[in-house]
């Protein structure tokens, strides 16, 4: 009788151990320009060591997103909207986090020119003639 009390006193701890050992992850995904929110925004909770996909979400009509449970440790959340440059953060999940708001760049605007200087494409050294490509 002693050892089936214990054995599920040691069952009730580690499942009670398990659960407190999940951290929930939100935010809020707007744009940098408009500061309009970001409407079914895809973000995705990816697993540091491999990149692997643990959780998936959208955003709401607000910009506003909640992952599920997950257990706790290091991931990478990946936020990606068309015409936008995807935004990637490294997370440290150990409770709850809330990143508040994720910024989204156009990638119109990563770059706006490229201004290209160089020297003459031909040059004389003596009697031998350089062409640059």
């Amino acid at each position: 009788m002693r050892k089936s009390a214990l054995l599920a006193f040691a069952i009730a701890l580690a499942f009670n151990s398990a659960i407190a050992q999940q951290a929930q992850l939100s935010g809020r995904v707007s744009d940098t320009s408009d500061k309009r929110n970001l409407h079914l925004a895809s973000v995705s909770l990816l697993r540091k060591a491999d990149t692997s996909l643990v959780s998936y979400t959208r955003t709401n009509a607000e910009g506003k997103f909640m992952l599920p449970k997950t257990d706790t440790g290091k991931y990478l959340i990946l936020v990606t909207y068309p015409r936008f440059a995807d935004y990637l953060e490294n997370v440290d999940l150990t409770g709850e986090l809330s990143l508040g708001d994720i910024y989204m760049t156009m990638k119109t605007k990563l770059l706006d020119e490229v201004v290209i200087k160089t020297a003459a494409a031909i040059r004389m050294k003596g009697d031998t003639t350089e062409f640059l490509a």
